[in-house]
Protein backbone atom coordinates (compact mmCIF):
# COMPACT_ATOMS: atom_id res chain seq x y z
CA UNK A 1 0.00 0.00 0.00
CA UNK A 2 1.60 3.07 -0.89
CA UNK A 3 2.05 6.08 1.85
CA UNK A 4 -0.39 8.08 0.68
CA UNK A 5 -3.30 5.91 0.32
CA UNK A 6 -2.63 4.93 3.67
CA UNK A 7 -2.62 8.61 4.75
CA UNK A 8 -6.04 9.01 2.97
CA UNK A 9 -7.22 6.04 5.22
CA UNK A 10 -6.76 7.99 8.15
CA UNK A 11 -8.87 10.40 7.69
CA UNK A 12 -11.82 8.05 7.37
CA UNK A 13 -14.07 8.20 10.20
CA UNK A 14 -13.19 5.17 12.81
CA UNK A 15 -15.59 3.69 14.02
CA UNK A 16 -16.30 4.64 18.03
CA UNK A 17 -16.16 1.72 20.46
CA UNK A 18 -18.63 4.14 23.13
CA UNK A 19 -20.92 6.85 21.93
CA UNK A 20 -24.04 8.46 23.54
CA UNK A 21 -26.24 6.09 22.34
CA UNK A 22 -24.31 3.26 23.66
CA UNK A 23 -23.69 5.14 27.05
CA UNK A 24 -27.49 5.25 27.04
CA UNK A 25 -28.23 2.02 26.58
CA UNK A 26 -25.83 1.02 29.08
CA UNK A 27 -26.93 3.14 31.86
CA UNK A 28 -30.81 2.42 30.78
CA UNK A 29 -30.09 -1.73 31.36
CA UNK A 30 -28.09 -0.84 34.59
CA UNK A 31 -30.58 0.92 35.88
CA UNK A 32 -32.85 -1.89 34.95
CA UNK A 33 -31.04 -4.39 36.78
CA UNK A 34 -30.11 -2.19 39.39
CA UNK A 35 -34.02 -1.99 40.22
CA UNK A 36 -35.00 -5.22 40.18
CA UNK A 37 -31.70 -6.16 42.75
CA UNK A 38 -32.85 -3.64 44.76
CA UNK A 39 -36.16 -4.21 45.28
CA UNK A 40 -35.94 -7.41 46.20
CA UNK A 41 -33.04 -6.56 48.84
CA UNK A 42 -34.73 -3.60 50.21
CA UNK A 43 -38.32 -5.12 49.71
CA UNK A 44 -37.53 -7.25 52.83
CA UNK A 45 -37.86 -3.51 54.76
CA UNK A 46 -41.17 -2.92 53.67
CA UNK A 47 -43.57 -2.91 50.63
CA UNK A 48 -43.35 1.02 50.74
CA UNK A 49 -39.65 1.96 50.89
CA UNK A 50 -39.47 -1.00 47.98
CA UNK A 51 -42.52 0.94 45.95
CA UNK A 52 -40.33 4.00 46.32
CA UNK A 53 -37.54 1.94 44.75
CA UNK A 54 -39.24 0.51 42.00
CA UNK A 55 -41.01 4.24 41.02
CA UNK A 56 -37.39 6.24 41.82
CA UNK A 57 -35.39 3.64 39.21
CA UNK A 58 -39.02 3.80 36.65
CA UNK A 59 -38.41 7.34 36.57
CA UNK A 60 -34.61 6.96 35.37
CA UNK A 61 -35.07 4.26 32.72
CA UNK A 62 -38.50 6.95 31.56
CA UNK A 63 -36.14 9.60 31.13
CA UNK A 64 -33.41 7.92 29.53
CA UNK A 65 -35.79 6.15 27.33
CA UNK A 66 -36.92 10.08 26.03
CA UNK A 67 -33.33 11.05 25.93
CA UNK A 68 -32.48 8.57 23.59
CA UNK A 69 -35.44 8.98 21.39
CA UNK A 70 -34.55 13.10 21.00
CA UNK A 71 -30.96 12.01 20.12
CA UNK A 72 -31.59 9.28 17.56
CA UNK A 73 -34.10 11.51 16.12
CA UNK A 74 -31.82 14.51 16.43
CA UNK A 75 -29.43 12.40 14.65
CA UNK A 76 -31.35 11.48 11.51
CA UNK A 77 -29.44 8.22 11.07
CA UNK A 78 -32.54 6.67 9.85
CA UNK A 79 -33.27 9.44 7.08
CA UNK A 80 -30.22 7.77 5.50
CA UNK A 81 -32.02 5.07 4.60
CA UNK A 82 -34.53 6.73 1.91
CA UNK A 83 -31.86 8.08 -0.01
CA UNK A 84 -31.09 4.41 -1.21
CA UNK A 85 -33.32 5.37 -3.96
CA UNK A 86 -31.48 8.51 -5.20
CA UNK A 87 -28.37 6.75 -5.30
CA UNK A 88 -29.65 3.57 -7.58
CA UNK A 89 -30.90 6.74 -9.44
CA UNK A 90 -27.37 8.60 -10.06
CA UNK A 91 -26.02 5.29 -10.62
CA UNK A 92 -28.88 4.82 -13.51
CA UNK A 93 -28.71 7.64 -15.25
CA UNK A 94 -24.51 7.37 -15.57
CA UNK A 95 -25.13 4.07 -16.88
CA UNK A 96 -27.39 5.11 -19.20
CA UNK A 97 -26.07 7.73 -20.42
CA UNK A 98 -22.65 5.82 -21.04
CA UNK A 99 -24.26 3.21 -23.35
CA UNK A 100 -26.49 5.76 -25.03
CA UNK A 101 -23.48 7.11 -26.15
CA UNK A 102 -21.65 4.30 -26.56
CA UNK A 103 -24.18 2.84 -29.01
CA UNK A 104 -23.96 6.23 -30.87
CA UNK A 105 -27.45 7.73 -29.50
CA UNK A 106 -27.50 11.51 -29.28
CA UNK A 107 -27.60 12.67 -25.23
CA UNK A 108 -28.04 16.16 -24.03
CA UNK A 109 -25.48 15.99 -21.65
CA UNK A 110 -26.23 19.32 -19.81
CA UNK A 111 -29.49 17.68 -18.67
CA UNK A 112 -28.77 14.74 -17.64
CA UNK A 113 -26.02 15.99 -15.26
CA UNK A 114 -28.85 18.32 -13.73
CA UNK A 115 -30.92 15.34 -13.46
CA UNK A 116 -27.83 14.16 -11.20
CA UNK A 117 -27.16 16.81 -8.94
CA UNK A 118 -30.98 16.79 -8.75
CA UNK A 119 -30.96 13.76 -7.21
CA UNK A 120 -27.55 14.39 -5.30
CA UNK A 121 -29.46 17.77 -3.87
CA UNK A 122 -32.81 15.76 -3.16
CA UNK A 123 -30.94 13.13 -0.91
CA UNK A 124 -29.50 15.72 1.41
CA UNK A 125 -32.27 17.69 1.27
CA UNK A 126 -34.15 14.17 2.74
CA UNK A 127 -31.01 13.88 5.08
CA UNK A 128 -31.28 17.19 6.65
CA UNK A 129 -35.27 18.11 5.97
CA UNK A 130 -34.06 21.48 4.83
CA UNK A 131 -33.56 22.50 1.21
CA UNK A 132 -30.15 21.85 -0.22
CA UNK A 133 -29.03 22.95 -3.31
CA UNK A 134 -26.07 21.45 -5.51
CA UNK A 135 -23.59 22.93 -7.67
CA UNK A 136 -20.96 21.12 -10.37
CA UNK A 137 -17.51 23.31 -10.22
CA UNK A 138 -14.99 22.81 -12.85
CA UNK A 139 -11.06 23.42 -11.73
CA UNK A 140 -9.70 25.10 -15.30
CA UNK A 141 -5.81 25.80 -15.14
CA UNK A 142 -4.90 29.55 -16.55
CA UNK A 143 -2.18 31.51 -18.07
CA UNK A 144 -0.28 32.46 -14.72
CA UNK A 145 -0.22 28.77 -13.17
CA UNK A 146 -3.22 29.04 -11.12
CA UNK A 147 -6.93 27.66 -11.49
CA UNK A 148 -10.22 29.16 -12.40
CA UNK A 149 -12.88 28.04 -10.58
CA UNK A 150 -15.98 27.33 -13.07
CA UNK A 151 -19.90 26.44 -12.48
CA UNK A 152 -20.60 24.24 -14.73
CA UNK A 153 -23.97 23.02 -13.79
CA UNK A 154 -26.35 22.92 -11.19
CA UNK A 155 -29.37 21.56 -9.87
CA UNK A 156 -33.16 23.10 -11.00
CA UNK A 157 -33.38 24.92 -7.39
CA UNK A 158 -29.49 26.23 -7.48
CA UNK A 159 -29.85 30.06 -6.75
CA UNK A 160 -27.98 32.61 -9.45
CA UNK A 161 -25.91 33.74 -6.22
CA UNK A 162 -23.90 30.66 -5.65
CA UNK A 163 -23.69 30.12 -9.46
CA UNK A 164 -20.09 31.61 -10.62
CA UNK A 165 -21.33 30.85 -13.96
CA UNK A 166 -23.08 34.24 -13.70
CA UNK A 167 -20.24 36.51 -14.12
CA UNK A 168 -20.08 40.39 -13.29
CA UNK A 169 -17.56 42.09 -15.56
CA UNK A 170 -15.60 39.21 -16.51
CA UNK A 171 -14.81 38.34 -13.10
CA UNK A 172 -12.93 35.37 -12.30
CA UNK A 173 -13.22 33.38 -9.35
CA UNK A 174 -9.81 31.41 -8.33
CA UNK A 175 -9.03 28.51 -6.18
CA UNK A 176 -7.23 30.66 -3.99
CA UNK A 177 -9.80 33.20 -3.09
CA UNK A 178 -12.21 30.20 -1.66
CA UNK A 179 -11.43 28.99 1.25
CA UNK A 180 -13.11 25.76 1.18
CA UNK A 181 -11.51 24.78 -2.37
CA UNK A 182 -7.97 26.10 -1.22
CA UNK A 183 -8.36 23.91 1.56
CA UNK A 184 -9.44 20.74 -0.83
CA UNK A 185 -6.63 21.65 -3.46
CA UNK A 186 -3.82 22.06 -0.59
CA UNK A 187 -4.63 19.49 2.24
CA UNK A 188 -4.72 22.17 4.57
CA UNK A 189 -5.23 21.27 8.04
CA UNK A 190 -5.48 17.53 7.08
CA UNK A 191 -8.46 18.68 4.51
CA UNK A 192 -8.09 16.56 1.93
CA UNK A 193 -11.13 14.65 1.49
CA UNK A 194 -13.84 17.09 2.11
CA UNK A 195 -14.84 20.74 3.39
CA UNK A 196 -17.98 21.05 5.82
CA UNK A 197 -19.23 24.28 7.41
CA UNK A 198 -22.28 24.49 9.37
CA UNK A 199 -21.76 28.29 10.03
CA UNK A 200 -20.20 29.79 7.01
CA UNK A 201 -21.13 33.18 8.43
CA UNK A 202 -19.71 32.39 12.18
CA UNK A 203 -16.34 31.06 9.95
CA UNK A 204 -16.28 34.32 8.23
CA UNK A 205 -16.77 36.48 11.33
CA UNK A 206 -13.94 34.30 13.08
CA UNK A 207 -11.68 35.12 9.69
CA UNK A 208 -11.74 31.34 8.48
CA UNK A 209 -14.06 31.56 5.53
CA UNK A 210 -13.13 33.60 2.35
CA UNK A 211 -15.05 33.82 -0.67
CA UNK A 212 -14.16 35.28 -4.23
CA UNK A 213 -17.60 36.42 -4.30
CA UNK A 214 -16.90 38.91 -1.95
CA UNK A 215 -14.11 40.71 -4.16
CA UNK A 216 -16.56 41.53 -7.12
CA UNK A 217 -16.92 45.97 -7.40
CA UNK A 218 -20.63 45.70 -6.20
CA UNK A 219 -21.10 42.94 -4.04
CA UNK A 220 -18.17 43.14 -1.57
CA UNK A 221 -17.30 42.26 1.69
CA UNK A 222 -20.32 41.28 4.47
CA UNK A 223 -20.46 43.95 7.13
CA UNK A 224 -19.96 43.30 10.81
CA UNK A 225 -21.92 45.31 13.36
CA UNK A 226 -20.77 45.57 16.85
CA UNK A 227 -23.30 46.33 19.76
CA UNK A 228 -22.59 48.00 22.84
CA UNK A 229 -18.95 46.52 22.35
CA UNK A 230 -20.43 42.68 23.32
CA UNK A 231 -22.13 42.07 20.76
CA UNK A 232 -21.70 41.39 16.83
CA UNK A 233 -24.03 41.22 13.83
CA UNK A 234 -23.13 40.08 9.99
CA UNK A 235 -25.11 42.21 7.79
CA UNK A 236 -24.90 42.70 3.76
CA UNK A 237 -23.78 38.39 3.58
CA UNK A 238 -23.96 38.04 -0.03
CA UNK A 239 -24.27 34.56 0.01
CA UNK A 240 -27.45 32.60 -0.68
CA UNK A 241 -26.57 29.51 2.01
CA UNK A 242 -25.42 29.14 5.61
CA UNK A 243 -24.02 25.40 5.15
CA UNK A 244 -21.97 24.01 2.92
CA UNK A 245 -20.63 20.66 1.91
CA UNK A 246 -17.81 20.70 -0.81
CA UNK A 247 -16.22 17.90 -2.19
CA UNK A 248 -13.63 16.97 -4.33
CA UNK A 249 -14.06 14.80 -7.43
CA UNK A 250 -10.57 13.94 -8.51
CA UNK A 251 -8.33 10.73 -8.31
CA UNK A 252 -5.43 11.33 -5.77
CA UNK A 253 -1.83 9.64 -7.10
CA UNK A 254 1.03 9.01 -4.66
CA UNK A 255 2.39 12.40 -4.75
CA UNK A 256 2.72 15.13 -2.28
CA UNK A 257 -0.47 17.83 -2.43
CA UNK A 258 0.56 20.88 -4.92
CA UNK A 259 2.42 23.47 -3.49
CA UNK A 260 0.38 26.95 -3.01
CA UNK A 261 1.10 30.26 -4.99
CA UNK A 262 1.01 31.19 -8.35
CA UNK A 263 2.43 27.89 -9.87
CA UNK A 264 0.59 25.52 -8.02
CA UNK A 265 -1.39 24.13 -11.50
CA UNK A 266 2.18 23.13 -12.61
CA UNK A 267 3.16 21.19 -9.84
CA UNK A 268 0.37 18.57 -10.89
CA UNK A 269 2.74 17.46 -13.85
CA UNK A 270 3.50 13.55 -13.25
CA UNK A 271 2.25 12.65 -9.86
CA UNK A 272 -0.23 10.93 -10.78
CA UNK A 273 -2.88 13.70 -9.75
CA UNK A 274 -6.10 14.02 -11.88
CA UNK A 275 -8.70 16.73 -10.38
CA UNK A 276 -11.85 17.56 -12.11
CA UNK A 277 -13.53 19.67 -9.64
CA UNK A 278 -15.74 19.89 -6.90
CA UNK A 279 -19.36 19.03 -5.92
CA UNK A 280 -20.65 21.84 -4.01
CA UNK A 281 -23.88 21.24 -1.50
CA UNK A 282 -24.92 24.24 -0.10
CA UNK A 283 -27.74 24.95 2.45
CA UNK A 284 -29.89 28.44 3.77
CA UNK A 285 -29.76 27.00 7.11
CA UNK A 286 -27.00 26.11 9.49
CA UNK A 287 -26.21 23.12 11.68
CA UNK A 288 -27.41 20.99 8.71
CA UNK A 289 -24.43 18.15 7.84
CA UNK A 290 -23.61 15.41 9.79
CA UNK A 291 -19.87 15.32 10.03
CA UNK A 292 -19.62 11.46 10.22
CA UNK A 293 -22.06 10.26 7.75
CA UNK A 294 -22.91 13.10 5.43
CA UNK A 295 -19.34 13.78 3.90
CA UNK A 296 -19.13 9.55 2.83
CA UNK A 297 -22.40 9.54 1.23
CA UNK A 298 -21.23 13.06 -0.86
CA UNK A 299 -18.06 11.19 -1.58
CA UNK A 300 -19.56 8.47 -3.04
CA UNK A 301 -21.59 10.66 -5.34
CA UNK A 302 -17.63 12.68 -5.99
CA UNK A 303 -16.58 9.49 -7.26
CA UNK A 304 -19.20 8.49 -9.03
CA UNK A 305 -18.63 12.02 -10.98
CA UNK A 306 -15.06 11.61 -11.82
CA UNK A 307 -15.80 8.37 -12.78
CA UNK A 308 -19.02 9.56 -15.44
CA UNK A 309 -17.06 12.94 -16.18
CA UNK A 310 -13.72 10.54 -16.96
CA UNK A 311 -15.39 8.42 -19.33
CA UNK A 312 -18.01 10.87 -20.94
CA UNK A 313 -14.81 12.65 -22.09
CA UNK A 314 -13.10 9.18 -23.29
CA UNK A 315 -15.98 8.55 -25.18
CA UNK A 316 -16.38 11.68 -26.67
CA UNK A 317 -13.21 11.93 -27.35
CA UNK A 318 -12.99 8.46 -29.15
CA UNK A 319 -15.83 9.40 -31.63
CA UNK A 320 -13.85 12.71 -32.35
CA UNK A 321 -10.89 10.97 -33.53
Amino acid sequence: MSAKIALYKDQLPKIKSLNVLKIYTIIGTTASLLAIFLGFVFGREGKIFSEYVFEIFLCIIVLLLIGYIYIRERLKLHRYAETVYFVHFVNHLIRDTLAYIQNNKPQDIDNRIQEILFAIATSFSILTGKTCTCVLEEMRPTNNGSFEVVSVNKDFLADDVIDRMSKRDNFKHYIDDNTDFKNLWYSINGCSRYYLCNNVRKEWKARKYQHSYFKIKDVGEPELVTFLGLFSFVTRWPLNFRSCLILPIRFIGDAEPPVSGSNSGKSTNGNGWDFWGFLCIYCNSTKVFNHRYGPELGLSFADLLYVFLNQLKKQISSKEA
